[in-house]
Formats: C-alpha cells, sequence, structure tokens
C-alpha cells in the first residue's frame, strides 16, 4: 500500500480532531484516480480560511500530480460544506485527467493523518518545490 502525503494550513482557526476526521474520510474518494502515479510526485494541500468579518470559511484544495497541480475552492458559512464542495470539485477535476477503475479497491491512499502543523508545503506555490 502507498501512502499519499498530505496537509493542513488554517487561517484565523484551528482545525478540530473531528474536522481532520472528516476531511481524511471525505479525501478517500480521489485515491482510485491515483492508481499508478509515482506516490514521491503526489501531495494534497489543504487551506482553510475563516473570514472574521463575516465568519465565511474558504477551502482551497490543491493537488499535485506529476507535471500537474489541480486546485479547486470553495467557500461557505460552514466549514465542512465549503470542504466537501470544494472536494467534489477537485474528485470532477481529477477525474477528467485521469479516471478510475469502478469497484476496485485503491492500492493508495491518504495517510490516516495530516502532516504535523509547519511541516509540508504551506502554500500552493511551494507544492512544486517539495
Amino acid at each position: 500500500m502507498v501512502i499519499i502525503p498530505w496537509n493542513v494550513v488554517t487561517t484565523n482557526f484551528h482545525a478540530t480532531e473531528s474536522l481532520l476526521m472528516h476531511m481524511r474520510n471525505q479525501i478517500s474518494q480521489l485515491e482510485q484516480y491515483l492508481e499508478d502515479l509515482p506516490p514521491d510526485s503526489l501531495h494534497l494541500h489543504v487551506e482553510l480560511t475563516r473570514d472574521l468579518s463575516t465568519g465565511t470559511y474558504t477551502v482551497a484544495l490543491s493537488l499535485r500530480l506529476p507535471g500537474n497541480i489541480l486546485s479547486s475552492a470553495q467557500a461557505a458559512k460552514d466549514v465542512r460544506q465549503a470542504f466537501d464542495g470544494a472536494l467534489e470539485a477537485l474528485a470532477h477535476e481529477v477525474a477528467s485527467h485521469k479516471p478510475g477503475v469502478p469497484g476496485k479497491q485503491p492500492t493508495v491512499r491518504f495517510s490516516d493523518q495530516p502532516m504535523a502543523a509547519g511541516t509540508g508545503p504551506q502554500t500552493r506555490r511551494t507544492l512544486f518545490a517539495t
């Protein structure tokens, strides 16, 4: 089993353990599309931002693939709703680049926990550098 790293960067709030578990469960839907890709070239970067004046959360997802970065973003009053919307858009984008095999058990999966705070790419721009 190949493990794919992911990290979370937050601004103006702290991601709870419950939110991290929700994100981990949801990102598993991307795994079927990542078969046969070099694992050292894959990384999921999650940016969670809370606008203090409106209470709105913005979630930006960036998935590094070999030679490409796919991105999506969504804003909502609820951070989970924003995350789920951004993930759905990213899943459609990934599927259009590399169709998955329905019903096949993936041999790659995202790690159970995101990388420790402050490690991994801290911005979308640094995804190419890692």
